[in-house]
């Protein structure tokens, strides 16, 4: 009996853990959201309009993927809120090596398929 109960204790302890460490990378992906779409209605950024409107899309999926009846409109206003301006750059680099690892694999994938054939 008393294994049971360490049985369980551990059980929530990981479970608890598991949802903290999602809700970080919902935080996360949301931030990556935001900062790319600030950065397609900037001017500024217009060289990067391909690559700002990909990842765009990859951290919404990604985001709807683990929570998909969230309310986008307010999630992104509380990650707008809660991230000052002084950690832009940072997440946006953040953001765009996620990306870039990303792209690398999924070329990665279409060289080895090219090498089959």
């Amino acid at each position: 009996m008393r294994y049971l109960g360490l049985c369980a204790a551990v059980a929530a302890t990981l479970a608890a853990g598991s949802a903290r460490a999602q809700a970080e990378d919902q935080t996360k992906d949301l931030r990556c959201v935001a900062l790319f779409a600030g950065m397609l209605g900037n001017p500024q950024f217009a060289q990067l309009k391909d690559s700002t409107s990909a990842g765009l899309f990859y951290f919404l999926g990604r985001a709807e993927g683990r929570q998909p009846k969230m309310d986008l409109a307010a999630q992104l206003s509380r990650v707008r809120e809660d991230l000052p301006i002084t950690q832009y750059e940072d997440e946006t680099r953040r953001c765009f090596a996620t990306l870039k690892k990303k792209n690398d694999q999924l070329k990665a994938m279409g060289d080895a398929q090219q090498a089959k054939r």
